[in-house]
């Protein structure tokens, strides 16, 4: 005798459940926990969004977990929370958890502003006496063309045109240029190009920005005189 085995009992399906609505709009935050704010930017790919953390860091300021890859709309997405900032306190640590673009791509644009924000501290003296005008030309061309008509190489060009200006008497004291530039491969992932295109740029900047500072420090020790 054949037994027949009796018929499963059928489990519904697991659902996920969403405690929120919708996420934050880029350039704004949502509050998921006491001290724990949830903030989304833009990516400029299929992928679209990154979703970062800032965890309240106590008299220190706000701790940031991951920071977006460095694009216009990024950039614009930061400025707005901190335009719409109430609390008055700054970014005190930056956290990326790991070495992709998305997650590390704006560090050195927070970080900077969070520098800016402990140099100019209560009671410095906050008239400047120079003022350093910059402008940026970023370039960037296909290098190598391979059999199939695509673009196998592409170098990326980061050129500065700088001035040194005193305040007082509005006089140029340095008129000067800078620049660097880098090549990379171009591969099949369209996140890899991505990520080589803002790695570049980053190293351009950081080069761009210490020839600048280099030829500051000097041309004002020799305005100074001995």
């Amino acid at each position: 005798m054949t037994e027949t085995a009796a018929p499963r009992e059928r489990l519904d399906k697991p659902t996920l459940v969403y405690p929120f609505d919708a996420p934050p709009a880029p350039g704004t935050s949502l509050q998921v926990a006491e001290g724990v704010m949830w903030l989304r930017m833009p990516l400029p790919m299929h992928l679209n969004h990154i979703n970062l953390w800032a965890i309240d860091d106590g008299a220190a300021g706000w701790a940031v977990v991951d920071t977006g890859m460095r694009t216009d709309e990024t950039l614009a997405a930061w400025r707005q929370l901190f335009a719409q900032a109430t609390d008055g306190r700054s970014i005190s640590r930056v956290f990326c958890t790991h070495m992709h673009p998305d997650h590390v791509g704006m560090a050195g644009w927070l970080v900077r502003n969070a520098l800016v924000d402990r140099f100019a501290a209560p009671g410095m003296a906050t008239t400047p006496r120079y003022r350093l005008d910059v402008r940026l030309d970023d370039k960037l061309e296909g290098l190598a063309l391979l059999s199939d008509d695509t673009i196998g190489r592409e170098r990326r060009t980061l050129r500065a045109r700088y001035q040194l200006v005193d305040l007082k008497s509005g006089e140029v004291l340095l008129d000067a240029t800078a620049g660097s530039d880098a090549g990379f491969d171009v591969v099949n992932s369209e996140y890899a190009v991505i990520a080589a295109e803002q790695t570049a740029l980053e190293n351009l900047a950081r080069d761009v920005a210490d020839r600048i500072v280099t030829n500051v420090a000097v041309n004002l020790r020799k305005t100074a005189g001995p």
